[in-house]
């Protein structure tokens, strides 16, 4: 619900308030006058009004003067930006004029989805974009001095996964295993699941993880379930054969993060979505998609896998035991 702005100007309140009170002052000073025996005494209640006057008159000089001031820094640091900025743009004419018309085109559009991503993009996306342009920055630097460093494992080697990014922004994450169980015991994924855990204690992070298993891979994956309810994630199973004969739509390979603003960003390995991969290699490229209608749907389809799953504990009764122990 909006304010109602005042219809007196702080200049016109702060008058009658002053005003009111050196009137008062003033009365009470000539009643005091008349109650005294023999002529009554004037200079008093005069010397107040004239007192009671110039202070209310010299108190709001003084709060324009204050408001002129912070109005006007406000003003000057707004005029040197705005100089600033002329300058720069002075300067990088001869540049832009330099560019060929291909370069030209280039660099106004990336210009242009810079601005847009600045103005609606997720905040995730928005520090990746900054990282993008350093390591765009220092490639093209490399390319210019002649020298360069190919990294064949991705266009950007620097550049961080989600896997590897501060996960405190985020409140919750509901992630699908898909594929090959021996990811968490390669070096990426010890690493990822350790990254992980920092988060949980650090932030409060909650997770809730299902792992999509054939009935002949659980003993197997036995350890590395532990580990994860261990590390106080919440897990399921899902079975692989039964939940592709009831619902196959639902068998992919995903993670849906919600941030501390509530806002939502899908994560998918790289490759075909993951949709029945059992390779490794797959899960060390990733796809990051903002697009709502899309984080609705897999958001809808990990409910589903998530009631149609068994808790890690049923699956796996010496979990229970264990912890009843603890």
């Amino acid at each position: 619900m909006e304010e109602r702005k005042s219809r007196w100007s702080p200049s016109v309140v702060r008058a009658v308030v002053g005003g009111s009170l050196t009137a008062a002052l003033t009365l009470m000073s000539a009643l005091l006058g008349l109650m005294q025996t023999g002529p009554p005494d004037w200079r008093m209640p005069l010397l107040v009004a004239l007192v009671g006057s110039t202070l209310t008159v010299a108190t709001d000089l003084s709060m324009k003067l204050d408001a002129l001031r912070t109005d006007g820094l406000d003003k000057a640091d707004q005029i040197k930006a705005e100089t600033r900025r002329h300058i720069k743009t002075i300067e990088l004419e001869p540049k832009i004029k330099a560019l060929q018309d291909g370069d030209l085109e280039f660099v106004v559009a990336v210009t242009e989805h810079f601005n847009r991503l600045r103005a609606s993009g997720h905040p995730f996306f928005q520090d990746f974009c900054g990282k993008l342009q350093d390591e765009f920055q220092e490639r093209v630097r490399g390319l210019a001095d002649g020298t360069i460093v190919i990294d064949p494992s991705a266009h950007f080697h620097t550049m961080p996964t989600f896997r590897s990014d501060d996960l405190d922004q985020f409140t919750m994450l509901d992630v699908v295993h898909l594929g090959a169980i021996e990811y968490w015991r390669s070096e990426h994924g010890r690493i990822y699941f350790e990254h992980q855990k920092r988060s949980i204690r650090a932030s409060g992070l909650k997770v809730r993880r299902v792992f999509v298993l054939e009935r002949g891979q659980r003993e197997g994956a036995a350890d590395i379930v532990a580990a994860h309810v261990h590390a106080e994630i919440d897990v399921k199973i899902a079975d692989l054969t039964r939940i592709r004969e009831e619902n196959g739509t639902l068998l992919e390979d995903y993670c849906v993060a919600t941030d501390k603003e509530g806002r939502r960003m899908l994560i998918t390995p790289r490759e075909n979505d993951g949709r029945f991969d059992a390779t490794i290699k797959s899960r060390y490229g990733e796809r990051l998609v903002a697009k709502k209608e899309i984080i609705d749907r897999k958001a809808f389809s990990f409910e589903e896998l998530w009631r149609r799953s068994e808790r890690a504990e049923d699956a796996y009764p010496r979990l229970r035991a264990k912890r009843k122990a603890g």
